[in-house]
């Protein structure tokens, strides 16, 4: 009697670690007989593969280079190559930080020197825009994705079920908001920061993210001649951090140009335009007694042209090198957000969810882009799930203990990129330790 068919690995989510994941198993699937393949489908929420407010320009350095090398193809990794920005930091060197008002260099507060040495990179590391990245990703996929499904909660299959029986590894059923529902032999929730699935694995509030209270603005600049002319010089050139001090919390502003290669994927991926991205943000306090008053409730809730309004507003008193971002913006291309984050010891899931169901990318371990290894830690999550579920699954079921195994080497990894952004976030933004929050 034959073996009954494999039940597919669900993944929920089709943001930057789903697609990761989904490229990994491809990749896998693509040097297995057909018999031991292991299936997968993407359920999406959004009814397109839409651009999301999430920021633009993503660092990815040597352990985000090895994760995308061990999910794509060579010729896969080059297109992701040509398609990515010109990276811009110098070698060895730190981001120059520059006064906001007298344009002149700097140091951060508590910081020995003005030296700007970084650590050493077994490869070169890669900007990318994030649109771009997850439309490199898509990239052999475009079948294997199903839009408009919102989940809504799963359920656990017992093995003696008759569902469990009759398919092959069932163990989890997935239900959609639309009533419609989906077997599975592994949930992977990669719905990011509102991540429905991490909700019901991990109840209650002791496993909310936490507000850390800092908001930021996102935003580009088209990159025209007109701009360069009045640019400061610096970030015509490479990535800074820029800051005003004058306040009682510092106002500070990440900025960097974002060029791509001429070549032949600029068309085949619609590659945007050359933009400057930036992003401007605060405490939370800053914005509350700065000299704009805006409540926490009004600043999340401004349009794209009053934000752009805003951040007009807040550097008003910046030198001209540094006013002319916000003065040629794209009004629908800046957008404020709430930062939340994990706390850097990451939890274990209960009992029922053990080997069923798990967690990648913000869905686990969201954290501030203030050491700008969340696209990195995304990236290793997925790439390092694909590998365990490849060395794992026999017989379209996964040994036991294999996934735990796995998910406690992510926490460990993931925790400290997380604990991580909290010093970045102090030190570049005067963030709030998780410990005060």
């Amino acid at each position: 009697m034959p073996s009954p068919p494999t039940a597919p690995v669900i993944i929920i989510g089709a943001g930057i670690a789903g697609l990761a994941l989904a490229q990994g198993l491809l990749k896998l699937n693509s040097h297995l007989p057909i018999p031991n393949r292991i299936p997968f489908h993407i359920y999406e929420r959004s009814s397109t593969f839409s651009v999301r407010s999430q920021g633009y320009r993503l660092r990815i350095n040597d352990a985000g280079t090895l994760a995308l090398k061990s999910i794509f193809s060579p010729s896969h990794f080059h297109v992701l190559k040509e398609c990515s920005p010109i990276y811009t930091a110098r070698k060895g060197m730190h981001p120059a930080i520059l006064d906001a008002v007298t344009r002149m260099e700097t140091q951060l507060p508590g910081s020995a020197s003005t030296q700007r040495k970084s650590e050493d990179n077994e490869f070169e590391p890669m900007s990318a825009d994030r649109e771009v990245l997850r439309k490199v990703l898509l990239k052999g996929l475009e079948n294997r994705i199903t839009y408009s499904k919102d989940f809504s909660h799963y359920e656990i299959l017992n093995a003696d079920s008759d569902q469990g029986r009759r398919r092959g590894g069932v163990k989890v059923k997935v239900h959609f908001t639309d009533g419609s529902q989906v077997l599975g032999s592994l949930l992977v929730g990669a719905d990011g920061v509102k991540s429905r699935v991490r909700k019901q694995l991990l109840p209650g509030p002791e496993h909310a993210y936490i507000d850390t209270e800092q908001r930021y603005f996102y935003g580009k600049t088209p990159l025209t001649a007109h701009l360069l002319d009045k640019l400061h010089p610096h970030i015509c050139k490479e990535i800074a951090l820029v800051q005003d001090r004058s306040e009682r919390y510092p106002l500070s502003l990440v900025v960097e140009p974002i060029r791509f290669k001429d070549g032949k994927y600029r068309e085949e991926f619609e590659l945007p335009g050359d933009y400057v991205y930036w992003v401007l943000g605060a405490r939370k306090e800053f914005f509350e007694t700065s000299g704009s008053r805006l409540s926490d409730s009004e600043l999340l809730s401004l349009s794209g042209e009053d934000a752009m309004n805003e951040t007009r507003k807040l550097t008003s008193t910046w030198h001209p090198g540094f006013r002319v971002l916000f003065e040629l913006q794209d009004p629908e291309r800046v957008a404020g957000l709430r930062i939340v984050s994990a706390k850097p010891q990451l939890p274990k899931w209960e009992a029922e969810g053990k080997g069923r169901v798990t967690l990648i990318g913000d869905s686990v371990h969201a954290m501030a882009p203030t050491a700008a290894v969340g696209a990195v830690t995304a990236l290793r999550s997925a790439a390092g799930l694909a590998r365990c579920l490849g060395e794992g699954f026999t017989e379209g079921m996964l040994e036991e203990g294999r996934l735990e195994t796995w998910e406690e080497e992510m926490r460990g990894f993931a925790g400290e990129a997380v604990e991580r952004s909290w010093f970045g976030g102090k030190l570049i933004f005067g963030m709030k330790g998780w410990e005060e929050l």
